[in-house]
């Protein structure tokens, strides 16, 4: 997590069994323009997201914590020190959808 307030968004809680997040936050994914899933696997997930103009690539993980009921994740720009408030944006968009229920 990050130590900068500002950057912090608190993590999803856990109420399906670990396959079944996956499989949702996986299905979200799908359908968000210019995302690519790098990598998946039962607890974890990378996906790649690039700005449209410029091509900039935002790196998001998503860790599923059985233990604490949490699904915890950040997102990195790799380039430049703003992102213009991008990531928490989408990071709140994923976050509502999969509250949703939304696939």
């Amino acid at each position: 997590m990050s130590e900068d307030a500002n950057q912090q968004i608190a993590p999803i809680p856990l109420d399906v069994p670990a396959g079944e997040a996956m499989s949702r936050l996986e299905a979200i994914i799908r359908t968000m323009p210019r995302s690519r899933i790098i990598s998946a696997q039962d607890h974890y997930l990378h996906v790649e997201f690039r700005s449209w103009l410029l091509q900039f690539v935002d790196d998001v993980e998503f860790l599923i914590d059985e233990p604490t009921a949490t699904i915890h994740f950040r997102a990195s720009a790799r380039t430049g020190y703003s992102d213009l408030g991008i990531n928490r944006r989408r990071l709140e968009e994923i976050r509502q959808r999969y509250k949703g229920g939304a696939k």
